[in-house]
């Protein structure tokens, strides 16, 4: 996961770190904003709760920023609970794809959220 920008915050409080590990949503951020060349482009903000395997009972809140979002789907959402119950975040550099398009980020088994976006940063992570 060294693909996150700022990773280190997450690496420091937690040593074993696995997509799986990710279990619900709590908030959802969606904007338009300026990137570094001046073009307006999508932003989405994802807080996530961590419940670790190996961390005996420990739970943690992950914010995610994600630079560039495109194709953007959310479905079925709402409610006190949004699992997410298969997490990945595939690079898609390998496929020779546009950059902006560089990683799908989806929920491969409910399907839940899915899209693309250009680069990924975290801006907090904490044990809750």
């Amino acid at each position: 996961m060294e693909f996150i920008k700022n990773f280190r915050i997450i690496s420091e409080k937690l040593s074993y770190f696995r997509e799986k590990d990710i279990k619900l949503v709590t908030g959802i951020n969606y904007y338009i904003d300026y990137n570094e060349n001046g073009d307006e482009v999508s932003f989405l903000e994802v807080a996530y709760i961590l419940e670790p395997i190996k961390v005996n009972g420990d739970r943690y809140k992950l914010l995610l920023k994600f630079n560039e979002v495109t194709s953007l789907n959310i479905t079925n959402f709402g409610g006190a609970f949004n699992q997410m119950i298969g997490f990945k975040i595939t690079d898609m550099k390998d496929r020779n794809w546009e950059s902006s398009h560089r990683y799908y980020v989806h929920d491969y088994e409910n399907d839940t959220m899915n899209f693309y976006c250009k680069s990924i940063s975290a801006l907090l992570f904490e044990k809750l």
